[in-house]
């Protein structure tokens, strides 16, 4: 199709075209033709200018970012735990974010087996999440070995490496002792209407 502009320039021209004698109206007519032709065929560029902020440029983290809890409230309930905690505070000094990650990973995991304890989760339904929980904390014990030097200044431990592999099978057996505590109960749960007396409290 013709744009609206070559033909308003068709018609100009043949008004003019009108006013003149023949051999020259056809020559002249000829002309105006091949310059038509000629225009026709070039492509149409349409200058777009860019919109400013059409889409905003969305930034996704590499990692997941755990938030702190102002107070643990089911970890600290288990003192084994705590115990081992406190004897890995120095990778503050090392790594925040890691042993964050492990203490809020752990908190989740004590909430949950003390919501399956009281009956207010099924257990089937949260053991498999206890064991994704134990597999990412034993991953992070191995990446600390990684990070953290192998022997240091700041604190009075002469192999540090030995040290976190020692504490990680530590921390590992607590979490596989109150998994095994959920799968027992998952046992009994369909043998008992409330969760027997020594299921209500964390060994």
């Amino acid at each position: 199709m013709i744009p609206s502009h070559y033909l308003l320039g068709l018609l100009v021209c043949l008004a003019i075209l009108s006013n003149m004698d023949v051999r020259t109206s056809i020559f002249a007519a000829f002309g105006v033709v091949v310059i038509l032709l000629i225009q026709y065929q070039k492509p149409i560029v349409v200058k777009s200018t860019p919109e400013k902020n059409i889409m905003k440029e969305v930034i996704t983290p590499l990692h997941i970012t755990y938030r702190v809890p102002q107070s643990y409230k089911y970890s600290s309930r288990v003192q084994n735990y705590v115990d081992v905690m406190k004897k890995l505070d120095f990778v503050y000094k090392y790594d925040v974010e890691k042993l964050d990650q492990i203490k809020v990973m752990c908190e989740k995991f004590f909430k949950i087996h003390f919501n399956v304890i009281l009956g207010k989760y099924v257990p089937s339904l949260y053991i498999s999440h206890l064991y994704d929980i134990k597999n990412s904390v034993n991953l992070i014990m191995d990446e600390l070995v990684f990070v953290l030097p192998k022997m240091s200044t700041i604190v009075d431990i002469s192999d540090i490496d030995e040290f976190i592999k020692s504490k990680k099978l530590e921390l590992n057996a607590i979490l596989t002792k109150y998994i095994k505590i959920v799968h027992k109960l998952n046992k009994e749960i369909g043998r008992f209407s409330t969760p027997p007396f020594e299921f209500q409290h964390a060994l």
